[in-house]
């Protein structure tokens, strides 16, 4: 997988991790949803080595081998991240066809296509300011800044 994709399945986890945690407790599927999302979150922070390094010195077939296992490793996270997805969306559906009359509100599918579609665009915005911020953090730290971060933000514009 590619860093880029890395970064964005990363973030996608801890976001949806986060919205995990403030559901309410009779949210249908919770123990479940939190138990996928942490397998996720374990796949993707598979111990990754430097290919540099780590392939000095290797034969080539053990290199080969060594490869395969990464793409399996990767093919994994991708399908555990689409499961957790699908579980959520259909944990939502169920949850919001009892919450919605409650409030007033009748459900229909057209009507949770939009939430839905208000769901993900807020979840791409959050991922997107999360890789934005996580970049400044790097290069805070790579150009010799301390490991504490106390808004430098803020003050750089």
């Amino acid at each position: 997988m590619k860093p880029a994709r890395w970064m964005d399945e990363h973030c996608h986890a801890f976001i949806l991790e986060s919205i995990i945690n403030v559901l309410p407790p009779e949210f249908p599927n919770l123990r479940e949803l939190k138990i996928q999302i942490a397998k996720w979150q374990r796949l993707l922070l598979a111990p990754r080595e430097v290919r540099a390094f780590h392939l000095l010195g290797m034969r080539p077939s053990a290199v080969k081998k060594w490869r395969k296992e990464e793409g399996h490793r990767d093919a994994r996270a991708l399908q555990q991240g689409k499961n957790v997805k699908r579980l959520l969306e259909d944990s939502f559906k169920q949850y919001l066809k009892d919450e919605w009359p409650m409030n007033g509100t009748r459900y229909t599918n057209k009507r949770f296509a939009e939430w839905r579609a208000k769901m993900h665009k807020g979840i791409g915005q959050s991922k997107d300011r999360m890789k934005v911020e996580v970049s400044k953090r790097t290069v805070h730290l790579m150009s010799g800044g301390t490991s504490k971060y106390h808004g430098w933000a803020k003050r750089m514009g």
